[in-house]
């Protein structure tokens, strides 16, 4: 998983936006992830980042992985930095990962009545898990 991770960062700095790993099922892409996640946002590559998912199972699962795997000193993502859930709204200043749904997002984007639009400069990053279904564009 650490080449993957080095071959997204080496991407990055190539000035690429849009990069797909694809992995089979089962093979850790969420702890990829996470790994992934953790490093950008330690360093500061990245601010905010978007975990959106097209069901609500798999955000829980991600959410899981991301409190319970330990990352540095015995502590989480959750536990070191701020996280918003599913059915979070809106991050504030100091939230580094979202997770919502694409569902979810969309009446954020377009406004509704229980949520004000998304501004555009809200994410640094937004991960697209399972695009295969057809949210990548």
């Amino acid at each position: 998983h650490a080449d993957a991770i080095k071959a997204v960062a080496k991407q990055l700095a190539d000035g690429h936006r849009r990069i797909l790993i694809a992995m089979a099922t089962g093979t850790g892409k969420t702890r990829t992830c996470l790994g992934m996640l953790y490093r950008f946002i330690k360093t500061n590559r990245f601010r905010r980042v978007l975990f959106l998912v097209d069901r609500t199972s798999l955000g829980e699962q991600a959410e899981g992985t991301f409190e319970n795997v330990k990352l540095e000193n015995y502590q989480s993502f959750d536990d070191i930095y701020d996280i918003k859930k599913l059915g979070s709204l809106k991050p504030d200043s100091d939230t580094r990962l979202q997770v919502a749904t694409v569902q979810g997002m969309c009446k954020r984007i377009l406004g509704s009545d229980d949520a004000a639009p998304v501004p555009i400069d809200w994410y640094d990053c937004i991960i697209v898990d399972e695009c295969h279904r057809g949210y990548a564009g």
